[in-house]
Formats: C-alpha cells, structure tokens, sequence
C-alpha cells in the first residue's frame, strides 16, 4: 500500500515541498523541488524569501554539510 507521499509523487507532474528550517535562532522560510517532470532536479533545500517585493530563492543551499 502506498503512503500520501507516495501517492502525490506518482500522480502529480511537479511536487514543490514548502516547510520551515530552524537555523541557530532562524526560523527560515525553504522550498525543495521534490518532482518536476521532464526537467532536472537538485536534491537541495533552498531558502525561500518572501517579502513585499515579492519572492525569491537563494542560489547556493545553506544546509550543505
């Protein structure tokens, strides 16, 4: 039996996972493209900004070890 996860994965084109990171005394904003059908993924989680001006997505992960 599959999980929802599972689930979402095999039906779904893309699968966009939004959460939140804590980083020291941060609690930041992430994004992590899960699935994009027909194009290349990284297997990174990215900061997610979101401000008045709009939104925007750091170019390198701060959570690389």
């Amino acid at each position: 039996m599959y999980d929802l996860d599972e689930m979402v994965e095999y039906g779904a084109d893309s699968v966009i996972k939004l959460g939140r990171i804590i980083s020291g005394n941060n609690l930041q904003r992430s994004i992590y493209v899960m699935k994009m059908r027909g194009s290349g993924t990284i297997n990174e989680v990215r900061v997610l900004n979101i401000s008045d001006n709009g939104m925007s997505v750091l170019a390198q992960s701060p959570y690389l070890e």
